[in-house]
C-alpha cells in the first residue's frame, strides 16, 4: 500500500512540475477590448498561413482555404481565424511563449519579431457576418472599421487594443465606416470606400 502511495505521490509531483514554466519564460499575450454593445469579429493580417493577407492589402481574405474554419451560424469557411469578442469583454487575439535571457527585458520585441512592420486590425460585426455570410461580407468589405497599427503602436497601447478607438490613439492610422459597418459600407480598395470611410485620429 504504501508502495503505491509513493508511486502516485512521484507521478504526481512530475505531473505539477511539468506545468509550471522555466524561469525566464512567460505567456505575452496580444488583447482586444469590446467597449461597444454590439458583439464584434476580429481578424488580425499577419501573413501566416491562419491570417494570410499583410499590409499594405487592406482587404479581407478571401478564396483562400489555407487551413479551413467554419463559421458559426454560416455555411462559410475562411482561411485564417476570427475572434469573437462579445459586447464590453474583453480577448486575446494573440499569444505566444517568449523565453527571456534576462527576465522580462526584451520581451516584446521578442513577441512582435516575426510580425509585419504594420498590422491590421479589421472589426467586423458579429450580426454581418451572421446575416450575409463571411463571403458576401469580405467581398464588399462591410467592416467597421481597420487599424494600420505599428508594432509601437501596440505596445504604447499596452498589448489592449480597444474598439471603438479612443483619444489616446491620436496619431494612428485608423479609419471607421461613416455608417457602423452596415450593408452600405461596401468597396473593394480604399479608392472606392471614398464616401463611406474617413480617417478617425490620423494626422
Amino acid at each position: 500500500m504504501n508502495k503505491v502511495i509513493i508511486i502516485w505521490g512521484v507521478i504526481l509531483i512530475v505531473f505539477f512540475e511539468s506545468c509550471v514554466l522555466p524561469l525566464n519564460q512567460e505567456w505575452v499575450g496580444l488583447n482586444a477590448v469590446n467597449t461597444s454593445n454590439d458583439s464584434i469579429l476580429i481578424y488580425l493580417a499577419r501573413g501566416h498561413q491562419w491570417s494570410p493577407t499583410v499590409y499594405p492589402d487592406t482587404l479581407l481574405p478571401k478564396d483562400t482555404y489555407v487551413g479551413e474554419i467554419n463559421l458559426p451560424h454560416t455555411n462559410d469557411s475562411i482561411s485564417g481565424y476570427l475572434v469573437p469578442l462579445a459586447p464590453h469583454d474583453t480577448t486575446c487575439v494573440e499569444l505566444s511563449l517568449i523565453y527571456c535571457d534576462d527576465w522580462k527585458h526584451g520581451m516584446l520585441d521578442k513577441f512582435f519579431a516575426d510580425f509585419p512592420k504594420i498590422t491590421s486590425w479589421f472589426f467586423i460585426s458579429a450580426d454581418s457576418v451572421e446575416k450575409y455570410g463571411y463571403d458576401y461580407v469580405a467581398t464588399h468589405n462591410i467592416i467597421l472599421a481597420r487599424y494600420d497599427l505599428t508594432t509601437s503602436d501596440m505596445k504604447y497601447l499596452n498589448m489592449m487594443i480597444p474598439y471603438p478607438p479612443t483619444e489616446g490613439m491620436k496619431g494612428m492610422k485608423i479609419w471607421m465606416s461613416k455608417n457602423n459597418g452596415n450593408s452600405g459600407a461596401s468597396g473593394n480598395s480604399e479608392k472606392d470606400q471614398k464616401g463611406s470611410w474617413g480617417p478617425v485620429f490620423q494626422y
